[in-house]
């Protein structure tokens, strides 16, 4: 197996107020989701997890971190490794349950999602089957979130290992959002105008994750993820705490 692909280097601050306030990690901004939304067929789950997490507000959330919290990043913070993985895999994992709380809503206007992603690449299993894989993937992915936030709470300098941590907030926020809103519980259909009945899906509060593998899966668009935290286990373990300034 060749090396790990780098990850993606985050633009130079232009304009905003993150450019006064230090070196927040942002990942590279891709045009609009191309040719399927356009041509309306159903990607691959790796394509669609490629594309998913930049086609959410989460991921413009990400640099405000830093700023609302009064700390900088250095530059070599901002481009850890690490940092930029959790600056992507934060606000896919927020899109992943999106899709499940937002489907009834998507499918009342002709839009797709993760779930019909799964159905279509498994020759249109049960509604009810793709919801369990898909939050099976989601908490695939909050298990390596929370993993690479645990070591660099014991490994990164402080205002690092408090990015990594504090960002999460992103995820319980969007939940608490979505079961309120008017959005999901009263949707309005985006074309017609009318509303329809929000028959979208609960949130069931667990302690245990429905899949803590902590092995890459078969999508090569995330698997070296999972690369990067096992090169930087292996060469770094934790400490007692995290460094000093």
């Amino acid at each position: 197996m060749g090396p790990a692909p780098a990850p993606r280097r985050p633009p130079r601050h232009r304009a905003g107020p993150a450019r006064h306030r230090g070196h927040a990690p942002l990942h590279s901004r891709r045009p609009p989701l191309d040719p399927h939304a356009r041509s309306r067929t159903i990607p691959s789950l790796n394509d669609y997890l490629l594309m998913r997490g930049d086609d959410c507000a989460g991921s413009w959330m990400v640099p405000f971190y830093p700023l609302i919290g009064g700390y900088q990043l250095t530059p070599e913070e901002a481009n850890d490794p690490l940092a930029l993985i959790v600056t992507d895999l934060v606000p896919l994992i927020g899109a992943l349950d999106n899709d499940v709380i937002s489907h009834h809503r998507e499918a009342a206007i002709g839009e797709f999602n993760l779930l019909d992603v799964l159905r279509n690449e498994n020759n249109g299993y049960p509604l009810s089957h793709a919801v369990t894989d898909a939050i099976a993937l989601r908490d695939r992915l909050m298990t390596l979130y929370v993993r690479i936030r645990d070591h660099l709470a014991h490994t990164a300098r402080p205002h690092l290992a408090r990015f990594a941590h504090d960002i999460g907030h992103i995820i319980r926020g969007h939940m608490e959002w979505a079961q309120e809103t008017s959005r999901y519980r009263t949707p309005e259909n985006a074309k017609t105008g009318e509303l329809h009945h929000a028959t979208g899906f609960t949130v069931d509060w667990r302690e245990h994750p429905a899949d803590d593998n902590r092995q890459p899966p078969p999508l090569p668009s995330i698997a070296w993820w999972w690369n990067h935290i096992q090169t930087a286990e292996a060469s770094q373990p934790p400490s007692t705490g995290p460094l000093t300034p």
